[in-house]
């Protein structure tokens, strides 16, 4: 039995981690808002970090984060803290017990203005909770050498948690309009637990883009969602994305696909995997 510490356990990915990783795991959830099923933490804090038991772990994952841009605009206090803070807080402390880190970020710490993005490219965010992210994974990866950091890009599954992920927006239909210009890696939440727990197994270190196989624009997804799940409803409008929007966020996943422990699907295969029609 591992037993791992999952902080963000009320997201969109720790909701799909704590209810996908299996018998085999041993999990203490930790939420900011002690959503049912989680344990209430109050984020940087160094005592209420040292209470945690972080040595009689095998591994810590972290999925807390203030991911809504706009959220880090109105809060950018709460959004350093989250972001950023936090996770140099808790690389030192698992560094200093020797504990493994996996880390989650984001592809939004590229600008989107010179693709395909590797993981050692240049980083130029356009926004503010893409700098908070950067600089967040900047502190673990240089202060925890057992660190795994995985930059993901648009979830796509079933959540399970307040917030819905792209796809489930879509199938709800509550998106207006898709954008055929901002191109992204939709991404499977089910194969990141996969990625997980297999870096777990593994002893995985570093920085890795762990995203889909191949960038799409987000009207290309939708209408392949819809064609490969029977969607009956009213398919969202087509246009052009507004300014400040990432017009290519596409990534370079060759060091993904020849290091990651399952290799990066493309999203045909990330539909199917989360929406079995058969």
């Amino acid at each position: 039995m591992r037993r791992v510490i999952l902080a963000g356990a009320a997201g969109r990915l720790g909701s799909r981690l704590r209810s996908d990783l299996g018998d085999g795991w041993e999990i203490t959830a930790l939420s900011r808002g002690g959503e049912p099923g989680t344990v209430p933490f109050e984020i940087c804090s160094p005592g209420t970090v040292a209470g945690l038991g972080l040595g009689d772990c095998d591994l810590v994952v972290n999925c807390a984060a203030v991911s809504s841009t706009s959220e880090c605009g109105r809060n950018p206090g709460m959004a350093w803290a989250v972001n950023c803070a936090w996770p140099a807080l808790l690389a030192s402390e698992t560094a200093g017990l020797g504990v493994p880190l996996v880390h989650f970020s984001t592809d939004l710490v590229y600008g989107g203005g010179t693709p395909p993005y590797r993981e050692g490219s240049p980083s130029v965010p356009s926004c503010l909770y893409g700098w908070t992210k950067l600089l967040g994974d900047r502190a673990v990866l240089d202060r925890n050498p057992l660190a795994a950091v995985l930059r993901t890009s648009v979830l796509v599954g079933r959540a399970g948690s307040a917030r819905p992920t792209f796809s489930e927006e879509l199938l709800q239909g509550s998106v207006r309009r898709v954008w055929v210009d901002s191109f992204r890696h939709h991404t499977s939440l089910g194969w990141l637990v996969s990625v997980t727990s297999g870096i777990a197994e593994s002893g995985l270190a570093g920085l890795f883009h762990a995203a889909g196989l191949h960038g799409q624009s987000r009207a290309a997804f939708a209408e392949e969602l819809y064609r490969r799940t029977g969607f009956p409803g009213t398919e969202p409008e087509q246009g052009y994305s507004p300014d400040g929007v990432p017009r290519n966020l596409a990534l370079d996943m060759s060091r993904a696909c020849s290091m990651l422990p399952y290799r990066p699907l493309d999203p045909g295969e990330s539909i199917d995997l989360e929406y079995p029609t058969g």
